[in-house]
């Protein structure tokens, strides 16, 4: 799970617009989500390559941006991020409506998400060594 630390008020009312888009807080807060999902067999090869090519079809559809999905092959279990494209609103809609499509695939024997949306880590940015 991903825990979000947000700034303090305070810290957030002297930052700039620069530096919230750098630091992504504000506005400029990207939210995520984490799928996780259990195959119904081991897969790998061109059925794999051709389960990718759906979900990625369907996420883009979506405007969603997707990453991971990947392991040691042939795959039982693997998780993905899901989050929006740039800094647009990701809605619960979003969640459930990628679930629903995963849990309707074939290859597919569970697929799971973490609550709501949550904040993206921000404050890992390198070379960011301010403290309030």
């Amino acid at each position: 799970m991903i825990e979000a630390v947000l700034p303090s008020a305070r810290k957030l009312g002297r930052l700039n617009r620069r530096q919230r888009k750098k630091l992504r807080v504000g506005e400029f807060r990207e939210l995520v989500f984490e799928v996780r999902l259990r195959f119904a067999a081991p897969i790998d090869g061109t059925p794999y390559d051709e389960f990718l090519d759906r979900v990625f079809a369907f996420v883009e559809s979506r405007e969603l941006l997707i990453g991971g999905l990947g392991g040691q092959l042939p795959l039982l279990e693997t998780t993905a991020v899901v989050s929006a494209r740039r800094f647009d609103p990701l809605a619960v809609a979003d969640r459930d409506a990628l679930l629903n499509w995963l849990n309707e695939q074939s290859e597919i024997a569970k697929a799971e998400c973490n609550g709501a949306p949550e904040a993206l880590q921000s404050n890992d940015v390198e070379g960011d060594t301010r403290r309030d």
